[in-house]
């Protein structure tokens, strides 16, 4: 016999004798019986169990009665295979009349219980998905930040570098003014009509100080 499915075990619940059953005297009394309000739904077996049928067995006629000395007498005969203790019958007695409401109650609380993770599930799973979305917008918020960093920091350096050649631009200019008198002689006004000496101090600053005094 295979263990049935909770449709199957609901359909079968549906089927029998209606609830709530119980144990007579709670399992405790000598026939072993499972009771409905109204009637027997079952017993469960105590004591020595197997293959039992009624026979006959030849005795002495202890009344002496009739014309022989000898009867027959009806007794129960049998194969016996087991004995069921009492102590596991009262077990068995009260787990069945239990079982007839506790079935269906527990299936229903699964079925609920189911209900409530599948809903947890779902919840814990968006909040997960929400997660991740934030992550990844952090990510790329991350990476943008990044990226701008980077540019600021090689317009940072080439800012360094112009800077540093300003720096190397006016060190050369304070040094051409600090030399112009020395390119021409003493008493000849500095823009005269002959420039040679100040044409000679102006070809003495370096290459790429002339460029950006001339605007090249």
């Amino acid at each position: 016999m295979t263990t049935p499915t909770d449709d199957e075990l609901l359909a079968l619940c549906e089927k029998a004798s209606p609830g709530p059953w119980h144990a007579c005297q709670d399992g405790k009394c000598s026939c072993k019986a499972v009771w409905t309000d109204d009637y027997p739904v079952a017993k469960v077996e105590s004591g020595e169990w197997g293959d039992f049928y009624p026979a006959l067995r030849v005795k002495e006629n202890e009344h002496g009665l009739h014309w022989t000395s000898v009867a027959l007498e009806a007794f129960m005969d049998g194969i016996p295979y087991g004995e069921i203790h009492e102590e596991t019958a009262r077990a068995n007695v009260q787990f069945i009349a239990a079982s007839r409401e506790a079935i269906p109650r527990l299936i229903a609380e699964r079925d609920e219980a189911r209900v409530q993770f599948a809903e947890e599930r779902r919840r814990h799973q968006e909040g997960l998905d929400g997660m991740v979305r934030s992550w990844n917008s952090s990510r790329a918020e991350l990476a943008l930040a990044m990226s701008e960093i980077s540019r600021l920091s090689t317009g940072w350096d080439k800012t360094q570098r112009q800077l540093a050649k300003a720096r190397a631009i006016a060190g050369e200019l304070a040094r051409f003014i600090r030399e112009l008198p020395t390119f021409w002689p003493r008493g000849e006004p500095p823009f005269g009509e002959s420039h040679s000496s100040l044409d000679c101090a102006y070809r003495a600053i370096r290459p790429d100080v002339r460029k950006w005094l001339e605007g090249k």
